[in-house]
């Protein structure tokens, strides 16, 4: 599982680890940490990397990314191991597993133990995805599948852009959880502003890391945009969530960590959802600004407008003749066929 002894664990986790641990424990949650976290985000490439890796047979491309796998897989297993370690199962039903040398932590301790390694997991994750990235030439089997696609699918692909274009206090861990939101604010804010063909473009030269200069500043105001709205919008669908047949928000009371469920109540989240969307439509503009200013470089933009303009011209023309034809119905309940003459043409003013 990438790890042939615990020590090789913690090399990566350090204290977080100790070394009386046996590797049979947790190997189970391992493979399934894997599963939940890794292949999502390298598709094909963890088969291919566990696989070489059992039989000794790493390649070159393979042992430099190896150290960027076994990271996150370390934090973020020893996260879902925590879940469960202090606890066992046997005959007398569940029971907590305590020593002389070892007592159980408070409630406080394992709280900022199981976020630590969450979120240190998760910017682990991060560090793997630039790394591909910045290498994708050597790793096309990632570039072919749908992890590629899902990971780089936009213009806010990673939680450092996001830090540049809303706040530094943002954790990869929490650009996860937005990014179906980040995907919609894409889809219904950016798509409709420069056109579908202009932005396919411009993610397809994200993904193979060819913006020009230009681009790459289209990308920074486009993502400041993104950032700001869907902090907004997530802030409107995560504030509370769905369990069952209830809707709850939640809340942690200190010191202990305990979190608290109960029915949601008004907040003033709403000064601070008024401002992102402020800040989001301000970027909204600048984007469609310097895209104005910059039709030249961005051609299929251009063309998406010529198109607008048209389709607007054509629309006109259409309700023209609409309206027109309902004048004539209404001059005779008898049109078109009560020979009557129902010319458009305007006739001239003539004043005495």
């Amino acid at each position: 599982m990438l790890f042939a002894e615990i020590s090789d664990v913690k090399a990566f986790v350090g204290g977080g680890a100790n070394l009386s641990m046996e590797m049979d424990s947790i190997n189970p949650t391992m493979l399934s940490t894997a599963q939940k976290y890794l292949v999502p985000a390298i598709g094909p490439l963890w088969q291919e990397l566990k696989l070489a890796y059992d039989n000794d047979d790493l390649s070159a491309a393979q042992e430099a990314l190896l150290p960027y796998v076994q990271r996150p897989l370390a934090y973020l297993s020893l996260y879902e191991y925590a879940q469960i370690a202090s606890v066992q199962f046997g005959e007398a039903g569940l029971f907590r597993v305590e020593g002389e040398n070892a007592k159980t932590p408070y409630k406080y301790q394992e709280n900022a133990y199981k976020d630590h390694m969450l979120h240190t997991g998760y910017e682990a994750l991060e560090w793997m995805l630039k790394f591909l990235h910045a290498n994708a030439i050597d790793y096309p089997t990632w570039i072919g599948s749908d992890a590629f696609a899902r990971m780089f699918s936009g213009v806010l692909n990673l939680a450092e852009d996001m830090r540049s274009a809303y706040s530094k206090y943002l954790s990869r861990y929490t650009f996860e959880v937005i990014r179906p939101i980040i995907t919609d604010v894409e889809n219904f804010a950016l798509v409709p502003l420069m056109g579908k063909n202009q932005y396919l473009v411009l993610v397809a030269n994200i993904q193979e890391n060819d913006l020009t200069p230009k681009e790459r500043q289209l990308c920074q105001l486009g993502q400041k945009a993104v950032a700001n709205l869907a902090m907004m919008e997530a802030t409107a669908r995560l504030w509370v969530r769905i369990e069952g047949a209830q809707v709850l928000q939640s809340e942690r009371l200190e010191p202990q960590g305990y979190e608290k469920t109960s029915p949601p109540i008004a907040s003033a989240l709403g000064f601070k959802m008024r401002r992102e969307e402020l800040m989001g439509n301000r970027y909204i503009a600048e984007v469609k600004s310097y895209l104005s200013d910059n039709a030249e470089d961005f051609p299929l933009y251009a063309q998406y407008l010529a198109d607008i303009e048209e389709s607007a011209a054509i629309e006109a023309e259409a309700n023209d003749m609409l309206a027109a034809t309902r004048d004539r119905q209404s001059c005779c309940a008898y049109w078109p066929h009560c020979g009557h003459s129902h010319s458009t043409t305007t006739k001239g003013i003539v004043r005495l």
